[in-house]
Parts: structure tokens; C-alpha cells; sequence
């Protein structure tokens, strides 16, 4: 998707925004709301938010949501921290 493509029109949240909001950490609506301010409104871009939110998680090969958490991108691979010994 085009990161410029603007998901919330109320507050004017591209599409680049979230997806790097995920990829920081945030594993859920609630959370990318609170980063991007993507739903804090009308509430009309939630289910969007939300199907490019799983979008992004599916590329990035993470399951569990919760998971994105443990994970950090480094030179574009994924780097999970909680398998370090």
C-alpha cells in the first residue's frame, strides 16, 4: 500500500504512519490509536485500521499480535528478542 494513502481522514493518518507505529511495537488498535491518533475520532477508519494493522503483521510473519512486542526490524529482518539466550 502506498505509505501516503491517508487512512484517517479526521486526522489526517497516512498509511506510513501505522505501519510504523506496528513495526515499533504497537500490537493493537487501542495502541496505534494512542501513538497515531488513527480512530480517535469518528471511529469510521477503525475496521481499515485494523485490516492493514493484521495486513502488515501477516507480511511480517508475526501471528500473535502480542508478539510484535518482542520484535524489533533491523536492516529489514526481523530481529525477536525473547529467543536470545
Amino acid at each position: 500500500m502506498n505509505r501516503e494513502k491517508v487512512i484517517c481522514a479526521c486526522h489526517h493518518v497516512t498509511a506510513g504512519e501505522i505501519e510504523d507505529a506496528v513495526k515499533d511495537g504497537a500490537a493493537s488498535f487501542k495502541e496505534v490509536k494512542k501513538l497515531t491518533k488513527a480512530g480517535k475520532s469518528c471511529g469510521k477508519c477503525k475496521k481499515k485500521v485494523k485490516k492493514f494493522m493484521e495486513a502488515i503483521l501477516e507480511e511480517k510473519n508475526i501471528e500473535n499480535p502480542e508478539c510484535a512486542k518482542n520484535v524489533e526490524i533491523e536492516n529489514d529482518l526481523l530481529v525477536d528478542y525473547t529467543s536470545e539466550k
